[in-house]
């Protein structure tokens, strides 16, 4: 289908979906991508992919190059974009197209030819073809495995790894402040489960070191009022880690000031100033 993409209402719960800059470019990159296999200079440009530069994103996007690498960054850690480089270009993919668009070439000659030549766009395949297709149920936004749509039982179990995490986390929030707005249904905390299931499955994080930056969290005095939510403990794993394993420094014990290490000379200053007043 050439003319538009498939947009699952489920993408409101993308974790993207409240960041502007990296949601624009994902759904930028969406419109951009090949509808079928073809080819530029030379090289194969699969479906579900594109010719383009960081540069040109910016241009079409509107966003600063800084924002569209962040962004990138963003959409690569959690397995909605790769790309490849060469001397000359870089082919962007979006993971699991076909969620967003597939092929149907039943009606492809009734609608051969509707475009013009002049929208032929030089970083992409031309999509000449118009075609109908019955409407068909698509996956989430994020493949996650082991998340289910809203409304229905999750895999994560209480005895869980990712469950003992959120337990944990949620206990700690509740400590520092009884009011804090944590998940309270098994449902709720599955979301949080989500970020740290990805933490090992797409980060590679080990549970032992997930453990470690997550206990650091919620004893250090300044983490456990800053990391509220696995989204956040995910964000700063790295520098959590890095701060619980740093050797900690023994106090140092406070030097005595130069007045107190004064001589004692057993002056008799009483004697002295009557001597001074009296003029002795």
């Amino acid at each position: 289908m050439s003319d538009y993409i498939k947009l699952n209402r489920r993408i409101l719960e993308w974790e993207w979906y409240s960041d502007i800059n990296t949601k624009t470019l994902f759904l930028h990159m969406l419109l951009k991508a090949n509808w079928k296999d073809g080819r530029f200079q030379g090289t194969e440009i699969p479906r579900g992919s594109f010719v383009s530069s960081i540069s040109k994103l910016s241009e079409e996007t509107g966003l600063t190059e800084r924002k569209v690498r962040t962004a990138l960054e963003h959409l690569k850690t959690t397995g909605e974009v790769t790309s490849k480089s060469s001397s000359k270009f870089t082919v962007f993919t979006i993971k699991n197209y076909c969620c967003y668009q597939s092929t149907d070439t039943q009606n492809d000659k009734q609608a051969t030819g509707d475009r013009q030549a002049s929208d032929r766009r030089p970083t992409t395949i031309e999509e000449g073809k118009k075609e109908k297709r019955k409407e068909k149920d698509i996956k989430d936004i994020v493949d996650t495995p082991r998340r289910k749509t809203a409304g229905t039982t999750t895999d994560f179990s209480e005895d869980s790894f990712e469950m003992q995490c959120v337990n944990s986390l949620v206990q700690s929030c509740l400590r520092q402040f009884p009011g804090a707005k944590v998940p309270a249904t098994a449902a709720e905390k599955s979301e949080w489960c989500v970020h740290v299931e990805r933490m090992k499955r797409l980060d590679g994080r080990s549970e032992a070191d997930i453990q470690e930056a997550l206990q650091f969290a919620i004893n250090d005095p300044f983490w456990q009022s800053n990391i509220r939510s696995t989204k956040k403990l995910r964000e700063k794993f790295e520098t959590l880690l890095l701060q619980a394993r740093r050797p900690k420094r023994p106090e140092a014990k406070k030097a005595a000031s130069g007045f107190h290490n004064l001589e004692e000379h057993g002056y008799d200053y009483d004697k002295i100033m009557w001597d001074i007043v009296n003029g002795g």
